[in-house]
Order: C-alpha cells, then structure tokens, then sequence
C-alpha cells in the first residue's frame, strides 16, 4: 500500500518521484491465508486457484529482463514464490 508520495527537484531543473510503500496489512493477508487451510481456489469448477499476492512495487522494481522472464517463463514465478515465500496465499504445492 502506498503510505507516502513526494517530489524533490534535482540540481539539473528534473522532478523526481519518490513512493515509500507499507504492505504489512497484505504480508499478514496472505499469512492468513496460507494458514487457514483453505486450498485456495477461487471458482467452484476448481479450475483457478489464488496462489499468490506480490506487491507491484516488487514487479516494478525487477529488471526488463525478469519481467519479460515472469510474463513467458511459467517457473520464474516459481522461483520468485521459492525466494519470497510471504507472497504465497496458500501452502498447496503448485
């Protein structure tokens, strides 16, 4: 969550933004939910399940190369959730 936004202007006449984020409430969110015990699908036909939240900061501040990898490389997610495992929503194995 955004908790503060501010402008500072640069020696050259550039603005810069700053964004400072706070995603202790979605952190907690998806503790809660990894240990609920609910398998985590989010449609009664089974077919789509919610294994996730990650912060668009955390996108955003990937390189060009990792996100091209996360938008074409199935696994790259994978090795994300295995590197950042409080992003997960639930404990099933994907």
């Amino acid at each position: 969550m955004l908790k503060k936004r501010w402008f500072e202007h640069d020696d050259n006449g550039n603005i810069k933004m700053f964004s400072q984020y706070d995603n202790t409430d979605l952190l907690e969110d998806n503790y809660k939910q990894r240990m609920s015990g609910d398998d985590g699908y989010i449609d009664e036909g089974k077919d789509f399940m919610k294994v996730a939240r990650i912060p668009i900061e955390f996108i955003a501040n990937l390189s060009n190369e990792q996100k091209t990898e996360l938008e074409h490389e199935p696994k790259a997610l994978l090795r994300i959730l295995k590197e950042h495992p409080e992003f997960r929503t639930n404990s099933k194995r994907i």
